[in-house]
This record gives C-alpha cells, sequence and structure tokens, in this order.
C-alpha cells in the first residue's frame, strides 16, 4: 500500500496542477536563465510531485502527459524554442516521477519531514537522485541548443531543482491533498483571526529584513515562524513561508536585501536565497510536524486516560498502578468501597504493605517477572490486611506497562477479593469429605489421613487405626425400620466423637462401618479408647416409639508405622476386626 495516494486528481484538480506547473515554468525560464542556460530557479516540478505524491499511480499518465504539455509551451514560448522544447519537458517531468517512484517504493510518508527516516529519504529522493539524474540530460539538450557548457548548466539544474524541490513539494503537498481546505473548514474564527495576525507579523518582519541592505538580518525571520507554528501548526508555517518566499524573492529581485549582499551574480544570490528557504521549510515543518503527532498523542491519551477512569472508578476491582519498585502510583476509587484504604494516602507508599508478611515474597516475584516478560500477565493470590486488622484473601492480575521504544516503566494490577470464593471452596471441599448422615467424615477423607499419616516422618510409630462395625444392623432396619437405623448411626457418631481427641479422624467408610485414625497413639491407649467407645454405644440407648433399641460394636485395631502401605494397614485391622466377630460381637481386638 503506497502511504501517499490520499485522493483521486478530479478535472479541476488536474486543470489545476497543469496550470501551476505552466506559470512555475514560464516564470522559471523567463526570469531565471541567467546568461542563456538553466534556469537558477526551479519550482515547477514540486507542483507535480506533490500531485503525483496524492493519487494513486495509475492516475500518474494524465498528469504527467498534461504536465509535459504545459512544460513544452512555457519552454517554446520563453525557453529553448519549440524544437528542444519537447525533450528539455520530457527531461522536467521525468524527475518527479523518478522521486515519486522512489518515494513510495520506500513507503515514506507524503510529507516527508516527520520522522528523520521521512525526512532523509525524501531528501534522498527528490534532493539528489531524481535531479541529480536528469540533470544530466538536461544539461546536454540546453548546451545542445545554446552552447552554454555542460557542466556549469548541469550544476544550476541541480542546485535550482533540488533546492525547489526540498522548498517547496511539502507545501504544495498539503494544498493538493486537501489538508488546507479541511484546516480551513474545521478551524474556528477565532483561531483564524490568530492565524491572520501571526501572517502580518511575519510579513512586516520579513519586509523589515529584506527591505535593507546594511544588516544580514536573514536569522530574524526565526521568531514570528516558529511562534506560528506553535499556535498554528503545519498550515500555518507553510503559509508564513509562502509569504515570506514571495516577500524575499520580490525584494532581492529588485536588488535590496541581506542576499544582495553576498558579490556575486543575480543568479547565485538566488539561489542563495533559495537554500535559506529551504533551510527554514527543513527547520520549521519538521517542527510542525511533530506538534502535530505530539498533538494527535496527546489527544488519544486524553481520551485514554477517561476512558480508562471511567473503567476503574465504576469497577468492582480494585486497579493499582505502580512503578518498577512497587510504589503506588495510583489507585482506583474502588478500594475505598471494597477494603476501606483511602486511594490518596496510599500514593507514594510501597505495594507489599498491603500485604501480609507471608506472602510478601511471592507477590514481589509475580512483580518481577511481569516486569521481566512485558507481554505477559501473572497472577498471584495473597492475604492482604485491611482496615481495622482484618486479613482476607485476595487475587491479582499484573501486567508490565512500556513506552513507545518499549522499555518498562511500571506495571498495572487488577486486584480482586477472593475471600468468599476461598470460601466457598473450602465449604465444597468439606462437603466432598463429609458423610452427610452422621455429619463425620467420609471414606475419601479417611483413605486421605491414612495415606498422609503413612509417610509422615514425625516418627517411626506413627499411630493407629480402628475399624467399627455395628453388630447385627440389619436386624435394626428390618425391625424398626431405616429410620431409626440411620438414629442409630447418629447415635455411634456422636458417642465417638465424644471419647476421641480433637487430631484424631473419625470417618463413616460403609454402611454400618466406622475408623477412627489415631495419630500419635500407642496400641495400648488406642486399645483403651476403643473400649471406652465399645462399653458406651452398648450403654446409649436410641428410643423406637415406646421401644428401646440396643446396639453392640465390634472393633478391629492395628497399628500403622513409617511406610507401611495403607492397604496393607486396613487388611491387618479388618482382620482384628472378624476375630472380635468370631469370639462373639461386641469386643476389641488388636491385630499381630
Amino acid at each position: 500500500m503506497r502511504i501517499g495516494c490520499l485522493t483521486s486528481p478530479g478535472p479541476i484538480r488536474s486543470v489545476l496542477t497543469g496550470c501551476g506547473y505552466f506559470a512555475a515554468s514560464a516564470l522559471a525560464v523567463a526570469l531565471t536563465r541567467f546568461g542563456g542556460g538553466a534556469a537558477f530557479i526551479w519550482v515547477a516540478n514540486a507542483v507535480l510531485l506533490a500531485s503525483l505524491g496524492t493519487c494513486r499511480p495509475a492516475q500518474w499518465p494524465g498528469l504527467i502527459l498534461l504536465c509535459w504539455s504545459a512544460g513544452v509551451v512555457a519552454a517554446g514560448m520563453w525557453g529553448l524554442g519549440w524544437t528542444a522544447s519537447p525533450f528539455i519537458a520530457a527531461a522536467n517531468v521525468l524527475e518527479p516521477v523518478i522521486a515519486a517512484g522512489l518515494i513510495g517504493r520506500w513507503r515514506i510518508h507524503r510529507t516527508g519531514l516527520d520522522s528523520p527516516r521521512n525526512l532523509s529519504g525524501f531528501l534522498l529522493a527528490a534532493g539528489l537522485i531524481a535531479p541529480s539524474t536528469t540533470g544530466v540530460l538536461g544539461a546536454v539538450i540546453i548546451d545542445q541548443t545554446s552552447g552554454t557548457g555542460v557542466g556549469t548548466n548541469y550544476f544550476h539544474w541541480l542546485v535550482g531543482h533540488a533546492l525547489g524541490a526540498v522548498t517547496f513539494t511539502p507545501i504544495f503537498e498539503q494544498i493538493a491533498s486537501g489538508e488546507v481546505q479541511r484546516w480551513w473548514g474545521k478551524t474556528q474564527w477565532r483561531n483564524l483571526v490568530e492565524a491572520i495576525l501571526l501572517l502580518i507579523f511575519v510579513a512586516i518582519t520579513a519586509i523589515s529584513v529584506f527591505a535593507q541592505t546594511s544588516l544580514p538580518l536573514l536569522f530574524l525571520p526565526a521568531l514570528p515562524l516558529m511562534l506560528i507554528t506553535f499556535r498554528v501548526g503545519k498550515i500555518g508555517a507553510s503559509m508564513a513561508i509562502v509569504v515570506m518566499t514571495a516577500i524575499g524573492v520580490i525584494l532581492t529581485l529588485h536588488g535590496v536585501g541581506p542576499v544582495n549582499m553576498i558579490h556575486s551574480g543575480l543568479g547565485e544570490r538566488l539561489q542563495f536565497l533559495q537554500l535559506y528557504l529551504a533551510v527554514t521549510v527543513l527547520t520549521v515543518l519538521p517542527v510542525a510536524a511533530d506538534l502535530t503527532r505530539r498533538k494527535k498523542l496527546f489527544d488519544q491519551l486524553r481520551d485514554s486516560e477517561a476512558r480508562f477512569r471511567l473503567i476503574t472508578e465504576n469497577s468492582t476491582d480494585i486497579v493499582l498502578s505502580l512503578d518498577v519498585d512497587g510504589v503506588i502510583r495510583y489507585a482506583s476509587p474502588s478500594i475505598r468501597l471494597l477494603v476501606g484504604h483511602d486511594p490518596d494516602k496510599l500514593i507514594g507508599k510501597q505495594s507489599s504493605a498491603l500485604v501480609c508478611e507471608p506472602d510478601r515474597d511471592e507477590v514481589r516475584a509475580v512483580h518481577i517477572k511481569a516486569l521481566r516478560s512485558p507481554d505477559q500477565t501473572f497472577t498471584v493470590e495473597f492475604r492482604g490486611v485491611v482496615p481495622g486488622g482484618d486479613v482476607r484473601w485476595f487475587e491479582t492480575h499484573t501486567r508490565a506497562v512500556t513506552d513507545e521504544r518499549g522499555a518498562v516503566q511500571g506495571a498495572v494490577s487488577a486486584v480482586r477479593e477472593t475471600s468468599r470464593r476461598r470460601q466457598h471452596e473450602a465449604e465444597l471441599t468439606e462437603a466432598a469429605l463429609t458423610d452427610p448422615l452422621t455429619g463425620v467424615c467420609n471414606r475419601r477423607a479417611f483413605d486421605r489421613a491414612l495415606s498422609e499419616l503413612s509417610v509422615s516422618p514425625e516418627s517411626e510409630s506413627t499411630g493407629c487405626i480402628a475399624i467399627f462395625d455395628l453388630d447385627h444392623f440389619k436386624r435394626v432396619n428390618d425391625m424398626f425400620g431405616h429410620a431409626i437405623g440411620d438414629e442409630v448411626l447418629r447415635a455411634f457418631a456422636r458417642t465417638a466423637r465424644l471419647q476421641i481427641r480433637d487430631g484424631d479422624l473419625l470417618a463413616r467408610i460403609g454402611g454400618e462401618e466406622f475408623g477412627i485414625v489415631f495419630r500419635q497413639v500407642p496400641p495400648d491407649r488406642v486399645y483403651l479408647v476403643c473400649e471406652r467407645i465399645r462399653q458406651a454405644v452398648a450403654a446409649d440407648v436410641v428410643r423406637a416409639g415406646d421401644w428401646p433399641v440396643h446396639v453392640t460394636v465390634s472393633i478391629g485395631i492395628a497399628t500403622l508405622d513409617v511406610g507401611d502401605d495403607p492397604l496393607d494397614v486396613l487388611k491387618r485391622a479388618d482382620r482384628a476386626l472378624y476375630k472380635s466377630k468370631e469370639e462373639g460381637r461386641n469386643r476389641s481386638s488388636l491385630a499381630g
């Protein structure tokens, strides 16, 4: 895609381009061919280059043919005569074609002044390669017609064409692209009045400089030029250069102005003036282009900040902006509502102060990872201290912030409280490990505790397990119904809970089977605890209406040492349980 192809040349614009090319060519060959050779000033090619730079390549042939025809007429009437005019006109129009082709191939922005790369490419294409290439052909044609020398004509061609293209192409492109028209249409009248007053200031300064020949005051127009550039922008800078060019050229041709202090011919003095104007253009217009770019960036930043504040001030998350050291630069107002911190008082404080001490290293590590990998988002969950001393759980998503060069400037963290989620997860976990009928642990929790105990490094003898089976429980269900059977199971769970420590685990592991994991308790003491449970169960009574229901329990006990296979331990406890049943039930047996 060619960046410079912005508009399509309509008939009116094509005619204007041809007329502008003809006028510029006619004035140059009629007024600046000092000595009968090449023109010392050549602005016409800037007209064609500006038009080529703002249209599609498919529409170039019509513009080229139109400008070539205008060049033939101008050269035929005031230049080398009708015989040589077709050839010299062809050399002239070839120059902007070469420059436009190179600018499009190198993907240079149409103004060529908005960045060092574009500026250098524009100068190389329009100010060096194109005029130096066509200058050979032009110098030969002019020498064959006028006999004024190839070398002299080549030098004047190169200097005049290069300075003309560099000086006036950016200005003409603003006109050809419709930029001036758009600026005029959208600018308020107060700004228009300001622009006109500044142009008058430029004109007065230019007249003061070029209307006298006693002092070299060419530096003086820099002040009004910079002023109008900063206040009005590219369009103002271009209009000021046009005004200064017209005043400078007219007064210099009348023999006054600082340029006439140079002891040389009028042609050389005009080329020096054109060099001065070119330097002015290359000084002022890049500044104007940069100001325009900065204004766009500022507008984008302002819009982005407005969107950011709208989101953060109405978000249920907390947004923190941190520097590379973790110091808070911004805290969203939501932190006051959700947590209770004053966002203004947090500015300048370390973000780690909001994190509980045990979790600070992990949070710092995630911050460092985000800074080292700016294209990734990192998440960490931590405990935070809120006003009043409460501790809550939070989750933060952190991503680095970079500037336009990719350098890391800090990080942004989106923080969300997760206390309710963690509580819900804990409740779900507890529900998944709890028997819904009795309220004690289920088989999954029992197996997990058994596995953890078997690998515990605390001691060589880790503890014991006991398996409880309610004797003749099927008979209870058959005689009194399942509701009474359920109550018997709940009664056993209540009784067993009262006899064990908080660190021991009671679980229902089957229909009428229960298990207890005893941590760090020797077998003889476990046997005594199981006996107390057995005796309490035997003494307990569950009422089925007017009927008392009595149950007993058989128990099998096995020791659990470090490294034991939990399945083998369960098998030994089951064998001890079967022994209790075989010996008459309602008793405890210790596996050998």
